[in-house]
């Protein structure tokens, strides 16, 4: 887990670009785009995490496992960055060959709800990625937003936020859950009111004062 303190306290209107030029970072250095989720409460930053690593088509649990973390937070707004394909709808079989591989486009999704002022409002942008992964120069087009989102992911993230759904949770129960997100292999970063949380409930599983890396 990274404990240190962001320099800027991060303000939720800046999280798709981040989100956006994380996902660049990974192309640049030959990666997939890692999954990466952002939460706030209505206090501010919570924490971003790295999802841990998953088998195509299975991003559920992992998705759940930091959900659950930032449900116990009671996060208001959450956004999550995702690497996927696509391709046009007058094409209804996707264009993969056994000899040539997939042509589908690549493209970065973000997906985000926001709780803050009641009923969780949805949106989905997508970029169109640029360039072949490990190329310095790979970037992302022009994104298209919708607010009419649908699938597992926002349904998912829309429970989340829903204060109705998130329960009373004690400070150890959350540090409890902090820690099996990192034994999971979540890579966490915490700021803003995120770490006062992050250190009551640590205080509170330990039963005492607690330093960066007891956790581990």
């Amino acid at each position: 887990m990274d404990h240190s303190p962001h320099t800027t306290e991060p303000v939720w209107e800046d999280q798709h670009q981040l989100l956006a030029d994380l996902a660049v970072g990974d192309l640049r250095d030959g990666l997939d785009i890692r999954p990466t989720m952002v939460a706030f409460d209505a206090a501010g930053s919570l924490f971003l995490a790295t999802v841990r690593p998953f088998d195509k088509g299975r991003h559920h649990d992992a998705i759940i496992e930091v959900g659950a973390l930032a449900m116990a937070l009671r996060a208001n707004r959450l956004a999550i960055s995702l690497g996927g394909r696509a391709w046009s709808r007058d094409d209804p079989i996707p264009p993969v060959l056994p000899d040539v591989g997939d042509l589908r486009q690549r493209v970065l999704v973000v997906h985000s709800v926001e709780a803050a002022a009641g009923r969780p409002e949805c949106r989905t942008t997508v970029w169109p990625v640029r360039g072949e992964r490990g190329d310095d120069d790979v970037s992302l087009g022009d994104p298209v937003a919708s607010d009419d989102g649908v699938g597992w992911v926002i349904d998912a993230m829309s429970i989340m936020v829903d204060p109705r759904n998130q329960e009373d949770v004690d400070e150890e129960e959350i540090g409890q859950q902090v820690i099996r997100c990192d034994r999971l292999g979540h890579q966490l970063a915490w700021s803003g009111p995120g770490l006062v949380r992050l250190d009551r409930a640590m205080t509170a599983h330990f039963g005492g004062p607690w330093l960066a890396g007891e956790a581990a």
